[in-house]
C-alpha cells in the first residue's frame, strides 16, 4: 500500500503489521515441510526401490482428468481420490494399494501437505531418484476428502469403466480397434494431448515391469520371475544385490520387433 492510503486507512496499515508476518510465518513453515518431506521421500525410495510404483500412482491419480467436464472434482485429475475405494479398485489400478500404503506415513507426518502433492512430489522425486532431472514443481493442490470425491468408472464418455484409463490390451475401454486409435481416445479425446506427449509419457514404463498379476500383459508374476527380476539380479540405485521385488517382466517378447 502507499503511504497515503497507510495514512488515511489506518486500519490497513495495523492490520499488515499483524498480519503479515504471520502469512510469512505460515508459508516458511509450509517451504520447510515441502523440503523435509522430500528429503524424507528421497530416501525411502532409494531404500526401496520404490520409484517405479510411485510414479504409476502418480499417473493413475492424475489419469482420470477430463477435459471435457468442468465442474470438480467431477473432472478428475490429480486430487488423491486414488487413495479411496471404489477408484484404488479398478483393474486398471490393480496393485496401487501397495503404493498408497506406502506413502500413509509420510501423510500423517506432514498433515500440512495434501495427499494431492504427495502424491505427485513423490513421482517427481522418484524420477530424481533414479538419475533423472530435477522436476519444477508447484504445491498447493487441493485433495479429496472421502469416497465420494471419486471419479465414477463409467462416467467418461466414450468409455466403458476405469474412468478412462487406458487398457493394458484388448478388448480395449473406449472401443478402439488398435492400440494407437485407443491411446488417442485416452490421452487425445479426453486429456488434451499430442501424438508427441503421448510417446514422451509412455516412456515412464521404461522405469519399471509388468506383472501378470496387474495388467496381465506379461506371463511373469510375483513369484515367475525371469533371470533379469529375480532376487539375486542387481538392479538397485546403491548398487546392492535384489531388485525390490522379485518378479515381473521388464520387457515382452516382440518388445524390439
Amino acid at each position: 500500500f502507499g503511504s497515503s492510503v497507510l495514512e488515511t486507512r489506518p486500519f490497513l496499515h495495523f492490520s499488515s503489521e499483524i498480519f503479515l508476518p504471520r502469512l510469512m510465518a505460515s508459508v516458511d513453515e509450509k517451504v520447510a515441510s515441502l523440503r523435509a518431506l522430500k528429503a524424507d521421500l528421497a530416501k525411502f525410495i532409494g531404500e526401496m526401490n520404490a520409484g517405479p510404483i510411485l510414479i504409476r500412482l502418480a499417473w493413475h491419480d492424475s489419469g482420470t482428468f477430463d477435459q471435457r467436464i468442468s465442474s470438480w472434482p467431477e473432472c478428475g485429475g490429480a486430487i488423491g481420490s486414488i487413495r479411496f475405494e471404489p477408484e484404488l479398485s479398478y483393474g486398471a489400478n490393480a496393485g496401487l494399494a501397495k503404493a498408497v500404503n506406502y506413502l500413509k506415513p509420510f501423510a500423517e507426518k506432514y498433515p500440512s501437505v495434501s495427499w494431492a502433492d504427495l502424491i505427485q512430489m513423490a513421482s517427481a522425486v522418484a524420477v530424481e531418484v533414479m538419475g533423472g532431472p530435477e522436476i519444477e514443481m508447484k504445491y498447493g493442490r487441493v485433495a479429496a476428502t472421502g469416497p465420494e470425491a471419486c471419479v465414477d468408472g463409467a462416467s467418461r464418455e466414450g468409455f466403458a469403466g476405469n474412468a478412462g484409463l487406458p487398457d493394458a490390451m484388448p478388448p480395449f475401454g473406449s472401443g478402439a480397434t488398435e492400440p494407437a486409435e485407443h491411446l488417442r481416445d485416452v490421452f487425445t479425446k479426453k486429456m488434451g494431448f499430442t501424438d508427441q506427449e503421448i510417446v514422451a509419457i509412455s516412456g515412464a514404463h521404461t522405469v519399471g515391469r509388468v506383472f501378470k498379476d496387474r495388467s496381465g500383459a506379461c506371463p511373469f508374476g510375483y513369484t515367475n520371475p525371469t533371470k533379469f527380476t529375480n532376487s539375486e539380479a542387481i538392479a538397485r540405485h546403491d548398487g546392492n544385490s535384489g531388485i525390490g521385488m522379485a518378479g515381473g517382466g521388464s520387457w515382452g517378447t516382440k518388445w524390439l520387433k
